[in-house]
């Protein structure tokens, strides 16, 4: 914003005749937010798998994964390939 603020200024973009340099510098605040947030998501799904939590935020008991992350959905049954993969699978790894 502070860019778009300074070529407004300095007359290199011009402003709206009927609203200013607002509507430039909320479309800057706006792109600005929006690509901060995207280069933040690697940095916080890494945090997550630090934290032992493998999805994050949406891999909860509610989320299309299951509450146990393998692709179960709300079924009460398990497979046998699945209670193969829990025995293989270390005792401190849920």
């Amino acid at each position: 914003m502070a860019v778009t603020g300074g070529l407004i200024y300095r007359g290199i973009w011009k402003s709206s005749k009927r609203f200013g340099p607002f509507p430039k510098l909320a479309v800057a605040g706006i792109l600005g937010f929006a690509v901060g947030k995207a280069s933040y998501v690697g940095t916080c799904r890494n945090k997550f798998q630090q934290l032992g939590l493998e999805g994050g935020p949406g891999s909860g008991p509610w989320s299309r994964r299951g509450p146990s992350g393998r692709g179960h959905r709300s079924c009460h049954h398990v497979f046998e390939d699945c209670k193969k993969k829990d025995q293989v699978a270390p005792a401190g790894e849920a």
